[in-house]
């Protein structure tokens, strides 16, 4: 209640008997004679209000007067008017009401009515005040607004929002019930320590203390705490002290990280593993970046080196362990690197005492979290003793077959490490086009790794039965898109043709691009069709083989001899190296006819 409530509950009604003070009273006097049912008396205030004056409100019906009471308030003033009149006008009448006024302006009135009493205890006149309260309804409204908007605010985000003091809970919102388990109730009285791991106890009782007394201490720190149900988690807390009715009390905002402690230790615990791996590889581990400068080495470059590999670092790795007979050589490799691709070749390099040896490379491409190209994995191998056992054992057929066996199974091996390593890598990655990227590159390792194993396998290790080889491919990139067989069927015609390493790997990558594509763009929203691979000997000097599709077709908007896109960039050049070229046909889906030399007559 007010002051000004107060005194209009005890007023001295006589002051009517002043008529200047009345008249010019900031409150609205009226006094209206129970004989006539006129107002006798209407100060300026009641004028303002009301917008009539006296002789004008006088002149007005009952239905009038009441009807310039707001509607949805009348039937609750007329209800509290009969019950004072029925109780012998004792006391003084109060109620509040709106107004709609002769301007047709909405007034809140405070009303305040009391009886004049004759010798037999009936009324002869009614003395009324009105108070017009409404800039203080429009200011609680506008509090009560405020206080919704922010109540809404701290209900709807995310995180825990609360507030203690003298150590205890005196608020919490709706979230906190998620991250605590405890109701808002439950929390309220508790101490704010006792939902604390015990491990942190005594350091955020420390900060918590030294908070409320004023002090300076980190306002935001990760802490472990136990939920109602006994479970862990790890919240992003942030305090603030601030004055709460009257008290220090800290606000304190906490989001739930557990999921992502959850996953930095997993990728702590992954970058462990992948750490152990290559530092217990029997292989020389190279990173270099886009121009060639060695960024990391593993132990094993000591021994198949002799340098320490803090001398490496920063060194250009051609120019220091690369025989300088085949630098140029080496040269061409780099820029290969440099477009992104994947590589294996047997150069000639030199130690750090100068003796030379043979090292085979296996090299795959290294991409930032954005697929940007920053440098490339190179895994080291000595085929030294290889090389030698190589050139002493020309003679025997039956030794080098063995020889070549070891060397597929080795490629095989390594190229199988890479695509692990690319793995390990793409876990981290979040994006899903780079994602993409990452397997694009591994099913093009798995290609060439399919015919090392296959020729491996081979009981003549000069070719392959290329039939199979398509088959398992083809089995291959089903499994790694998730396409079923039943919706997307593979048509591969049967024929027996054996090609050599040299020809067998370029087609089976132009295969795992063309079916990839076809895998992926090809059907959408699970339509249904066909892909079609075919390779017929069309002479004694040449190849062709057709791949085609009966899905959505390739947009007539893609210039297949300027495409940005690395796959058919890739066919092309496949299909030059192979001496041939490549026709693309876009009617009733999409085929590709390529034409190429068979190796003998490539060679020549």
């Amino acid at each position: 209640m007010t002051e000004l409530e107060k005194q209009l509950e005890s007023y001295d009604f006589s002051l009517f008997s002043y008529p200047k003070v009345v008249e010019n009273a900031p409150i609205a006097f009226t006094r209206v004679l129970q004989d006539t049912q006129g107002y006798a008396l209407a100060n300026k205030e009641f004028t303002r209000q009301s917008g009539y004056s006296r002789q004008e409100f006088n002149s007005l019906k009952d239905e009038e007067i009441l009807g310039s009471i707001h509607k949805d308030d009348l039937n609750g003033f007329l209800k509290a008017h009969e019950e004072w009149c029925n109780n012998n006008f004792r006391d003084t009448f109060r109620y509040m009401y709106r107004i709609i006024n002769r301007e047709g302006k909405t007034l809140w009135l405070d009303v305040y009515y009391y009886a004049e009493l004759d010798e037999e205890g009936k009324p002869y006149a009614i003395d009324q005040i009105y108070v017009d309260i409404t800039d203080r309804i429009n200011y609680e409204n506008l509090l009560r607004e405020s206080e919704d908007k922010y109540r809404r605010l701290t209900e709807s985000v995310p995180a825990a929002i609360f507030i203690y003091s003298d150590n205890r809970f005196i608020y919490g919102n709706e979230y906190s019930v998620k991250i605590t388990g405890y109701s808002v109730e439950e929390m309220i009285g508790k101490h704010f320590w006792e939902l604390v791991h015990p491990d942190f106890r005594d350091d955020v009782i420390k900060k918590g203390s030294e908070r409320l007394k004023g002090n300076e201490v980190q306002s935001r720190y990760d802490v472990k705490i136990i939920d109602k149900y006994g479970n862990e988690k790890w919240l992003d807390y942030s305090g603030t002290l601030i004055n709460y009715l009257g008290k220090p009390a800290v606000l304190g905002i906490a989001y739930d990280i557990t999921e992502h402690k959850k996953t930095q230790q997993a990728l702590i615990e992954s970058e462990l593993k992948y750490r152990t791996l290559v530092e217990n590889m029997s292989e020389v581990i190279l990173y270099v970046d886009n121009n060639d400068r060695i960024l990391f080495a593993n132990d094993n470059v000591t021994e198949m080196f002799g340098y320490d590999k803090t001398e490496l670092t920063g060194h250009f790795a051609g120019e220091l362990l690369v025989d300088e007979d085949y630098r140029e050589a080496m040269s061409d490799r780099i820029k290969l690197r440099r477009h992104g691709f994947t590589d294996r070749f047997e150069i000639k390099m030199r130690k750090k005492s100068g003796e030379s040896l043979w090292v085979e490379i296996s090299s795959a491409p290294l991409r930032d979290n954005s697929g940007n190209l920053i440098g490339s994995i190179g895994i080291y191998s000595d085929i030294s003793e290889r090389k030698t056992y190589e050139n002493t054992i020309e003679s025997s057929l039956q030794q080098k077959d063995l020889l070549l066996k070891e060397i597929h199974h080795r490629v095989k091996n390594n190229l199988q490490i890479i695509s692990s390593l690319i793995k390990l890598q793409s876990s981290h990655v979040k994006d899903k086009e780079i994602h993409s990227l990452f397997a694009e590159s591994q099913n093009r390792i798995k290609t060439m790794a399919l015919i090392h194993e296959k020729l491996y396998r081979s009981k003549d290790i000069s070719v392959i039965e290329f039939y199979d080889y398509i088959k398992n491919l083809v089995d291959s990139l089903y499994a790694s898109y998730g396409i079923s067989p039943d919706r997307v069927k593979a048509k591969i015609e049967f024929r027996s043709i054996y090609l050599d390493i040299d020809t067998a790997i370029p087609c089976g990558l132009i295969i795992n691009e063309l079916v990839s594509n076809c895998l992926k763009y090809a059907f959408p929203n699970l339509m249904k069709g066909n892909i079609f691979i075919d390779l017929t000997e069309q002479n004694d000097i040449e190849y062709k083989m057709i791949i085609k599709d009966n899905g959505a077709g390739i947009p007539e908007t893609i210039d297949f001899n300027n495409s940005a896109s690395l796959g058919l960039k890739l066919v092309k050049i496949l299909s030059e190296q192979l001496g041939g070229n490549v026709e693309l046909i876009r009617e009733n889906g999409t085929e590709f006819r390529i034409l190429f030399k068979k190796a003998n007559y490539l060679r020549k």
